[in-house]
């Protein structure tokens, strides 16, 4: 027993067996966990680094990269200088979605200011701009009995867009507009946490594909494993770096061939293999 996560358990336990048979152990794993936390910070990132760097001979640990890179769910754009010029993202919530959602947007400094407007017309709808160090929130701009909130702080702005038990997301485009208090443009990275499917949340403009590597394949001493198609091209899906710490690191390591593989399909599925 250990208060680790089950996947750190398990993998402690593919590598205690290998060392108890005396053999080398590559693990292969495929999380899908796309978030901000692309800095090889977080708690699974620093286990499977301390386990890599105490078994360090004969054992990789291989994390699949993630099929994020063109499902828009992180957005890269410049904030003009100057009070009055705006950036707006507009952020897609589905239809009928029933999970709790948070978007961020990164950045260097504390001089942008934010305001959000959701699908709900008119006032309702409106967080109006809140300054760096601020916060701001709404129980109607998400519909009758959820809330929405803020959050302006120093390098990073996170929108919680939260629903009750029984109760949706109110569906549709959602904006954020950010300007700029100081003289100089400041270039930010945003962020749909959790979104890790087709019918999850992401951004209809800036959309870009760098940093869209999987938070746990973003750890220092695990390979990342990327995909590319017949004739040596990067997969569209396959996600990319750089991660987000500094100095800031490629991802991945390396790419295989992820597309169109027929050998493991049915037999229904390899016609024109």
């Amino acid at each position: 027993p250990t208060p680790n996560r089950l996947m750190i358990d398990a993998v402690r336990y593919v590598l205690n067996q290998a060392r108890l048979a005396g053999k080398p152990v590559a693990i292969n794993l495929s999380i899908g966990n796309f978030s901000e936390r692309q800095d090889g910070a977080t708690a699974d990132c620093v286990a499977i680094d301390t386990l890599l760097n105490n078994n360090s001979v004969g054992t990789a640990i291989v994390f699949a990269a993630g099929n994020e890179a063109d499902m828009s769910f992180h957005a890269a754009a410049t904030v003009p200088a100057g009070p009055t010029a705006t950036l707006t993202l507009e952020y897609l919530m589905p239809e009928k979605d029933a999970t709790s959602r948070t978007f961020a947007v990164r950045y260097t400094g504390s001089n942008l200011q934010a305001k959000l407007t959701s699908p709900v017309a008119g006032a309702a709808g409106v967080i109006n701009w809140v300054a760096s160090g601020a916060n701001g929130a709404s129980v109607t701009a998400n519909g009758a009995g959820n809330t929405v909130s803020l959050i302006n702080n120093a390098n990073r702005i996170v929108v919680g867009i939260s629903r009750a038990p029984g109760k949706n997301n109110v569906g549709g485009t959602w904006k954020l507009e950010l300007r700029d208090s100081g003289s100089t443009a400041t270039a930010i990275d945003a962020f749909c946490n959790d979104s890790n499917a087709h019918k999850d949340p992401r951004f209809l403009n800036h959309g870009n594909p760098r940093r869209t590597i999987d938070e746990t394949a973003a750890g220092l001493q695990c390979i990342a494993v990327g995909a590319y198609r017949e004739g040596g091209r990067l997969s569209a899906f396959s996600s990319r770096g750089p991660t987000s710490d500094t100095p800031v690191r490629a991802k991945p390591e390396i790419c295989v061939p992820g597309e169109d593989i027929c050998s493991a399909g049915l037999p229904k599925n390899r016609t024109g293999c």
